[in-house]
């Protein structure tokens, strides 16, 4: 869940399309090593690695603060188990979760439920760069320039629309590093909601769980 940089597709696959990806992005071979031992110079991406995980665990932290918003939005018992479980299963499904953090703008103030439908768009609109990151499976397309090439298809479109396209473009090493910084401000921002969330919601502190019953209570009720 980070802001996205410009994803650029061919056009939909159709039953005669032949993906560039098949033969020719990634050399045959396991891993990133040559048969003969040799590293594979479109697979050694060095610090690129260390950026694709920054990236993944900004956008992890993104929908973990999402998902914790959604909660304090619609005003579960925070200590019931029943409620938590139910939302465990939301976490679980980003479209569904996606849908649910908007739909509790629908139970805070107005200032803040714009709030919550401005940062469910920025992060809509980072769902297939985020994808990317994922699943891409990513190699250095022009050494000398640094970019990077990917290997990936996304689905558009619902029902009878849905259609398949596959990446092709290249990813320089700016677009990278402003991905990065984007999706560390959407984070920041989710977490300042889900603080404006939570002092509405509670305003004199978050309940502490009720105490759990004693021997002398389950005799009192006997």
């Amino acid at each position: 869940m980070c802001p996205p940089f410009s994803i650029s597709t061919q056009g939909a696959l159709n039953e005669n399309h032949r993906g560039r990806h098949v033969a020719t992005a990634i050399p045959a071979g396991s891993g990133n090593i040559h048969a003969d031992g040799r590293p594979d110079s479109k697979l050694c991406m060095g610090g690129r690695l260390l950026d694709l995980g920054t990236y993944m665990q900004t956008a992890a932290h993104t929908e973990l603060a999402v998902w914790q918003t959604t909660m304090l939005a619609e005003g579960i018992d925070p200590h019931s188990p029943v409620d938590y479980r139910g939302y465990v299963n939301i976490k679980l499904r980003t479209a569904e979760l996606l849908r649910r953090f908007r739909g509790s703008a629908a139970s805070c103030p107005a200032w803040l439920a714009d709030r919550i439908q401005e940062v469910a768009d920025e992060v809509e609109r980072g769902l297939e760069t985020r994808n990317l990151a994922a699943h891409g499976a990513f190699f250095l397309d022009d050494p000398g320039k640094g970019t990077l090439g990917a290997a990936h298809y996304f689905a558009r479109g619902q029902g009878r629309d849905r259609e398949l396209f596959e990446i092709k473009q290249a990813v320089t090493r700016q677009q990278v590093e402003d991905a990065i910084r984007a999706g560390n401000q959407l984070l920041h921002s989710v977490i300042a909601l889900r603080q404006a969330i939570q002092d509405w919601r509670y305003p004199n502190g978050t309940p502490d769980p009720s105490p759990l019953p004693t021997c002398e209570d389950q005799r009192d009720t006997q």
